[in-house]
């Protein structure tokens, strides 16, 4: 007599497909262009780069806040405070030029839950697994 297996994956039609949840690891960078904006929180916020290991999004991250290399978007160094708290950093840094349009940076890693079905096949083959820059 033959039993059946019973299959409660609710991941489709293929019964070796599996869903199961990720973490990923956003690093956003945010500009506030005035005084003002800064405290009133309205600021841009682009995407940076996403990973799969918060250290990797923390060095990054951290890189950014500190980089130079965005001219008219710095900030005084001495005016950055950052930490890293429950494992994910975030840094905010004042003292920009407002005629420049940046008066105030924000740097944070976000960890996002993302659910990956995996049908035993890998499309990350070749992939370091660090991460994937935006920019």
């Amino acid at each position: 007599m033959l039993l059946e297996e019973n299959n409660n994956c609710a991941c489709g039609t293929n019964p070796r497909s599996h869903k199961s949840t990720k973490v990923v690891y956003i690093v956003t960078n945010t500009r506030y262009t005035t005084a003002a904006d800064f405290d009133e929180g309205k600021g841009t916020t682009l995407i940076d780069s996403v990973h799969t290991t918060s250290r990797a999004a923390n060095l990054r991250a951290r890189k950014v806040m500190f980089a130079r290399t965005s001219p008219g978007f710095e900030i005084d160094e001495d005016k950055i405070i950052d930490e890293v708290k429950d494992g994910l950093y975030t840094g905010i840094g004042v003292g920009g030029a407002e005629t420049n349009g940046c008066y105030a940076r924000k740097c944070e890693v976000e960890a996002k839950p993302i659910d990956i079905e995996d049908d035993g096949s890998s499309e990350e083959e070749g992939h370091d697994g660090e991460d994937w820059n935006m920019g």
